[in-house]
């Protein structure tokens, strides 16, 4: 759909460019329209993936911050802290 998407829009472009000059002249109106239209889909799909990778991060941040030993504990304290996350991860 994208790949659909953005040929259309090089098609407008090259329209635009004068390649077919009399027939800009004529659909002047229609081709703003659908530019319009691909340059929202486009972005639109742009910050719903940017939106998808924050979500994929944070969780991945929250995972490794939840089952990540302490840093700075001494082995003691990092092997009970290892043993409490096995048993709730158990449960």
């Amino acid at each position: 759909m994208i790949d659909f998407l953005l040929y259309l829009l090089c098609c407008i472009l090259e329209l635009r460019s004068g390649i077919l000059y009399i027939l800009d002249d004529c659909l002047h109106p229609l081709l703003d329209e659908v530019e319009a239209m691909i340059f929202l889909v486009l972005c639109t799909k742009q910050i719903n993936d940017h939106q998808g990778n924050q979500k994929q991060d944070y969780r991945e941040q929250k995972f490794k911050t939840h089952t990540a030993p302490p840093k700075n504990q001494s082995t003691r304290e990092a092997n009970s802290f290892q043993e409490l996350t096995t048993r709730s991860a158990s449960s």
